[in-house]
């Protein structure tokens, strides 16, 4: 994924993701943790999100997850 440069206007950057929190729980974003179910496609959709997130403003985000069993099957995601 690439971000391109985004323009500026007195240090001030656009926010196009308004409200992406700084920390999510995996399981509100669609990840279930029961061993059974592929998380991959919600952990990317999730991944995806944040780091446009971070590409608007700059700042961090952190993913929780709670105790579980996550099966990541298919593409990995970084």
């Amino acid at each position: 994924m690439t971000y391109p440069r985004m323009p500026s206007a007195g240090g001030v950057r656009p926010h196009p993701v308004a409200g992406a929190p700084l920390m999510c729980d995996a399981r509100e974003h669609g990840l279930t943790g029961d061993g059974t179910t592929n998380d991959q496609p919600a952990f990317a959709a999730l991944v995806d999100l944040l780091g446009d997130a971070y590409a608007a403003d700059g700042r961090a985000r952190v993913i929780y997850c709670p105790p579980g069993v996550y099966s990541i099957r298919d593409a990995g995601t970084v």
